[in-house]
């Protein structure tokens, strides 16, 4: 009789533990989710707003009120949560080669169409995954090999309609460039995590962003300031670059790598909707193509890294 009451509790137990993590898994998928979703909100705002106060105000004031607000966030954070300030080589270069990435990016905003510009900025992938293997010596799974090769080739298909024998555009190289060097920044911020923090990377790369942009601001400018609508939509684009890249580490937290970047690899296209419902831009056919191409791409690369 005692033997079948604690086989009876270990089945009870048992069954408890596992609905538990059931639970606590569906919870982790929520989380996740909602917090993708936050960050495609986030990111997919932020590029149409760029776009959307260029007449009035050009990328190098954005980048720099960017860094000012982010600084600040991450100063009020720390003291707030008492978190020390941590930094090594990594955090310096993560700094260095992310300021040039974003200044990168936020300027091909004003220069080509927010979904064009989003694209080549989420070609950064083929610089981690190809640097980890140099890095740590790890070999390329088919998956991943796979997914490089169709972003490539989705980055070569898209570069070549851009061009012709009389004509390039150089925004979509400096695009490609800057996807490099935000590759580079990702990299940098894995081997600098070792030993810092999250908040003392972004305040370090906020205040490269802040400190090196400031030299490139007409001084003449800051007198024409007005509380107007530009105004309100450049202070509302720092928030939300800082919300998107706070959530897409949270997303990261709660889903796997590849659940993630496939979600997160989506912004292209959203961009690209909210272009088409909301602006009239012209459907290409192309365009969305490459999109949906660059989406299966990372998801390979990611499922491959993760198998």
């Amino acid at each position: 009789m005692d033997l079948k009451l604690l086989l009876i509790g270990k089945q009870m137990s048992s069954s408890v533990i596992s609905s538990k993590t059931i639970n606590g898994s569906k919870d982790h998928l929520v989380k996740g989710i909602l917090f993708s979703f936050i960050t495609l909100l986030s990111f997919s705002v932020m590029a149409i707003s760029v776009t959307h106060v260029k007449s009035v105000y050009d990328f190098k004031f954005i980048v720099f009120s960017r860094g000012i607000i982010g600084t600040s966030i991450c100063l009020i954070s720390m003291l707030l949560n008492k978190i020390p300030m941590r930094s090594n080589k990594y955090v310096f270069s993560r700094a260095i080669f992310g300021l040039i990435g974003i200044s990168i990016y936020f300027r091909n905003l004003q220069n080509i169409s927010p979904s064009e510009a989003t694209f080549l900025n989420n070609l950064s992938p083929i610089i981690v995954f190809l640097l980890f293997h140099y890095y740590y010596k790890e070999n390329l799974r088919r998956l991943t090999l796979w997914g490089i090769l169709l972003l490539i080739f989705s980055s070569l298909v898209f570069l070549s309609s851009k061009t012709s024998l009389n004509y390039v555009d150089t925004n979509y190289f400096i695009g490609v460039a800057g996807a490099i060097f935000g590759g580079l920044a990702f990299v940098s911020l894995k081997k600098g995590m070792s030993n810092s923090n999250s908040l003392s990377m972004l305040l370090i790369q906020n205040i490269f962003l802040s400190v090196s942009l400031f030299p490139f601001l007409n001084f003449d400018f800051f007198n024409s300031i007005a509380l107007n609508s530009e105004t309100f939509t450049v202070l509302l684009i720092s928030l939300l670059s800082f919300l998107g890249h706070f959530s897409m580490t949270k997303a990261y937290t709660y889903l796997s790598a590849s659940v993630s970047s496939a979600l997160i690899g989506t912004l292209p296209i959203i961009v690209y909707i909210i272009e088409l419902i909301f602006f009239n831009a012209e459907l290409v056919v192309l365009n969305l193509s490459v999109f949906l191409m660059m989406l299966v791409g990372i998801t390979l690369i990611s499922l491959g890294k993760n198998s």
